[in-house]
């Protein structure tokens, strides 16, 4: 028999190659309708994008509609570990090592909050059904952000050390895991547990995602970020905010905000375009029977001084060289606004009270630090341990504006 001249060789070794890479080509394809891994990579955003900081890299997967901008809520646990020197891990001991961390230098942070939407008192069990059909934890998570005020609304995205195509691996060996079903939006696929918000009380606490009430979610794993959502509407929203369409990072004010919270390093953030108007203090003040405390201090004395009106703002806890603080930051419409405003706040500082507190704010904070860039306004309260609690949820109208 006559033996094989070079060029035949070549074309026999072409030829196997070729059918090699469409047999190759075909196994993905079947993994693809089956409805195998989301792996994101650019549809998230670029690289470039994710380098910047925990709150803005977040914020930027909002979607910008009333009911985000109301309340967003973000935690940089990477940067609590960082600054405590603790090792990235997860589990309850993981827990109380934050918690005591924290409480030495009296800062409050809402640990276990919205992660994912686990509930506080279900965590634990919750990261346990995520390391078994999702392959990651706690102690992947770096930073960690939920939007809206209040179900069934709520987003939530977590930023961190992921492997999407770990995900896929996870679930494919998972045999307690309840079957998901594939979606697509904009050429983005996500996977559905559950039928959006509804309960499904056979199936509470079931792998991987259904919680102690069952129900499911809906998911987008990259290397990079998880999302959540409960609604289609909210999920594919969502990928299109991660995308730079409709985003809330790109809102003026609540962009800028972030990134001040980037630049002064703080462990959270919640920001809000609810802003301390006159409207509000009518609301507060009512009929003038409630707590006296609340009703003096939303009503404004003839001549006080009244900030000039922003737009969005934000308040979070860190710790710098000085010590603990409280950061408020507001963004205006003007640089003139931000600027006017350094001086009012610093008078509001100085002659106001806290109604919940009781206490003049001057006792409260031993050293106070205003200045103005731009059209933003930071202050740093240092001396009465985390406020933003007083500020955000109990309203102490500190920043009342005209």
């Amino acid at each position: 028999m006559r033996g094989l001249g070079f060029r035949s060789v070549v074309r026999l070794e072409s030829g196997r190659l070729r059918a090699m890479v469409k047999r190759i080509a075909t196994v993905l394809g079947m993994l693809a309708a089956l409805g195998g891994m989301l792996v994101v990579g650019g549809c998230f955003g670029s690289e470039e994008e994710a380098q910047t900081g925990a709150f803005s890299d977040l914020l930027r997967f909002v979607p910008d509609e009333a009911a985000y901008r109301e309340r967003v809520t973000i935690t940089d646990y990477a940067a609590i570990r960082e600054h405590y020197g603790l090792e990235a891990r997860g589990g309850e001991e993981a827990w109380i090592e934050l918690a005591e961390a924290l409480q030495g230098d009296d800062v409050m942070v809402p640990l276990m909050s919205g992660i994912l939407g686990a509930a506080r008192q279900d965590f634990l069990n919750a990261e346990a059904r995520w390391k078994e059909g999702f392959g990651f934890g706690f102690g992947e998570i770096d930073r960690a952000l939920m939007g809206g005020y209040g179900p069934p609304r709520n987003i939530y995205v977590v930023g961190g050390r992921f492997d999407a195509a770990g995900v896929e691996e996870a679930l494919a060996k998972c045999t307690e895991c309840q079957p998901h079903e594939v979606r697509e939006h904009s050429g983005q696929r996500y996977l559905a547990w559950g039928d959006q918000w509804q309960f499904h009380l056979d199936l509470r606490e079931g792998l991987p995602a259904f919680d102690q009430f069952g129900r499911g979610g809906l998911f987008v794993f990259s290397d990079e970020h998880v999302v959540r959502a409960h609604w289609f509407e909210d999920i594919e929203w969502m990928i299109d905010a991660s995308r730079g369409e409709n985003s809330l990072g790109e809102r003026a004010g609540f962009g800028e905000v972030a990134t001040v919270a980037d630049e002064l390093g703080l462990f959270t953030l919640v920001l809000t375009d609810v802003t301390q108007d006159l409207a509000m203090a009518s609301k507060m003040i009512g009929d003038g029977s409630g707590r006296r405390s609340v009703v003096d201090g939303w009503t404004p004395d003839e001549g006080e001084v009244l900030l000039r009106q922003y737009s969005a703002w934000g308040a979070g806890s860190g710790v710098d060289e000085e010590g603990a603080f409280t950061a408020v930051i507001l963004a205006h419409s003007s640089e003139e606004a931000a600027a006017e405003n350094v001086g009012r706040l610093e008078e509001r500082l100085a002659t106001g009270s806290s109604v919940w507190r009781e206490l003049a704010w001057s006792e409260l904070f031993s050293r106070v630090e205003v200045s103005s860039d731009g059209v933003v306004l930071t202050a740093k309260l240092y001396g009465a341990g985390s406020v933003e609690g007083l500020l955000v949820e109990g309203m102490d109208p500190l920043l009342l504006h005209e």
